[in-house]
């Protein structure tokens, strides 16, 4: 299973990267982060055609702080993270996509954050075409920032930053919590990322971008998820997950989770949406908002207005 494994002294930082059948774009990746000490990069190859070629392709997986793992599962991204957090020794947890990549001054920004008292710290991201970088797309957290500004409430990162990269996440927390990663095809992060989150004693908010979002076609979140059945059955999966634990420790969700794919849901997915309910109730979860949410975009809907929330990012936890 190990491929190319380097011995290193204790890293201050592990970064762990899924990767499948995009290799020059991990090549990529692999260069926007320094070869220092301080750094071990974890690279897990989820089953990728012709995997045995990869490290001729890409010659960053030489390097001294890199290790790379090959899997013949080919059981997702959630799943090959999962792989990563075995390997992983540093203090500080840091994840990238393969087709994504690090800013310049990443190194000087983390290290000067070595050394917090918090659990997670979020930092902000930057955004462009992955074909052309110097086109840039509009993908950044730049939102997430400016609400937080206005209304400074912890529980917009905590439970709304849904993605694990552009975060240092201090392993202990990930360890004593028993933290993993879903191994659904889509949204697998999201879980990690509310538990994350609900178990930081402390987290801090940088507003200084460590991380480059790529816009890819063909990539799993660059397609409308709300019109691919397969990807919608997995994304219900993982809401129901986050629900689940969300609901367990005394939370309920306004809207519902739901909310932005219940019209095509309901309207062309019958049959998936009363499996999703039947499955809220089986597992003793709420269903309220599901069917005031659907309601309420149907009138809205039937009267042509857009639609004002519903995406996980305006989702209002309570008590």
């Amino acid at each position: 299973m190990v491929v190319l494994p380097h011995t290193l002294v204790m890293p201050s930082f592990s970064i762990i990267i899924p990767h499948r059948n995009i290799p020059l774009l991990l090549s990529r990746c692999l260069r926007s982060i320094p070869e220092s000490d301080s750094i071990q990069v974890v690279v897990v190859d989820d089953n990728s055609d012709n995997a045995e070629d990869i490290p001729f392709l890409v010659p960053e997986l030489k390097r001294s702080n890199v290790e790379y793992y090959l899997t013949k599962d080919g059981r997702g991204a959630g799943y090959a993270r999962n792989v990563g957090l075995k390997y992983a020794v540093g203090q500080w947890l840091i994840f990238a996509d393969a087709d994504d990549f690090f800013t310049d001054d990443f190194l000087d920004v983390i290290s000067e954050h070595m050394d917090s008292s918090s659990d997670i710290i979020y930092f902000n991201t930057q955004s462009c075409q992955c074909d052309d970088i110097s086109v840039k797309a509009n993908r950044t957290k730049d939102f997430m920032f400016e609400r937080y500004e206005a209304e400074p409430d912890e529980s917009l990162f905590r439970f709304g930053y849904t993605e694990p990269w552009s975060k240092m996440i201090r392993m202990s927390l990930v360890v004593d919590n028993g933290i993993k990663f879903d191994e659904t095809k889509v949204a697998n992060d999201y879980l990690f990322s509310v538990m994350t989150g609900y178990y930081a004693k402390t987290i801090s908010i940088v507003n200084h971008p460590i991380y480059v979002y790529t816009v890819r076609s063909g990539s799993l979140t660059s397609d409308d998820n709300s019109v691919n059945l397969e990807k919608l059955t997995a994304r219900l999966d993982a809401f129901i997950n986050v629900q689940a634990f969300m609901e367990d420790k005394g939370y309920s969700s306004s809207p519902a989770l739901t909310s932005h794919i219940l019209v095509p849901l309901f309207k062309n997915y019958r049959s998936v949406y009363n499996r999703y309910v039947h499955v809220l109730r089986k597992r003793g979860l709420s269903v309220f908002n599901l069917y005031r949410d659907t309601l309420c975009h149907y009138i809205r809907k039937s009267f042509g207005k857009a639609i004002q929330y519903g995406d996980v990012y305006s989702i209002i936890w309570r008590r």
